[in-house]
């Protein structure tokens, strides 16, 4: 199986919200992506905000975010403080989940700059990885351990966070 395919002329039609950030509407959305399938599309009010799309596939799903924050321009080098500041506040989401509890026995395994293919040169992403334990209190008896991956670029002129 391809890791994407982009969808084709039978899918859905386009809706009249705010464009997705470059692709422009659900037509051009990859329908999989690396096994996981298209799931759904949210369309934040507020146009800086952009939107996320779900793929999900048996116990995995990603969810992309693409957005600009309204700034006029985005920097594409995942070296730039800009770049940096916004990986350091998403992942202050996340710590800050730890710390509530929502993520039990939370254990960060790597934060670092992700090179694809590992001896790449150049990093493509800024990367952190960490597993914890749900909730007990979230109905998620005999959940095993959960893996989750934080990563963070900038693409034609927007935010992408997966």
């Amino acid at each position: 199986m391809d890791t994407l395919q982009i969808f084709e002329d039978e899918c859905d039609r386009s809706t009249d919200r705010n464009p997705i950030p470059i692709f422009g509407d659900e037509r051009n959305l990859p329908k999989a992506v690396a096994g996981l399938e298209l799931s759904g599309v949210q369309h934040y009010p507020d146009p800086a905000l952009g939107v996320s799309v779900l793929f999900k596939g048996p116990g995995t799903w990603a969810t992309v975010y693409l957005y600009n924050l309204g700034l006029a321009e985005v920097s594409t080098d995942v070296k730039s403080a800009q770049l940096l500041e916004v990986f350091q506040e998403s992942y202050g989401d996340i710590d800050q989940q730890a710390a509530s509890g929502a993520m039990r026995d939370f254990e960060l395994h790597t934060s670092q700059y992700l090179h694809l293919p590992p001896d790449a040169p150049q990093p493509i992403a800024l990367w952190a990885a960490f597993s914890f334990d749900p909730p007990s209190n979230a109905g998620t008896a005999g959940v095993k351990r959960q893996v989750s991956h934080l990563v963070v670029r900038a693409d034609r002129g927007h935010f992408n966070k997966i």
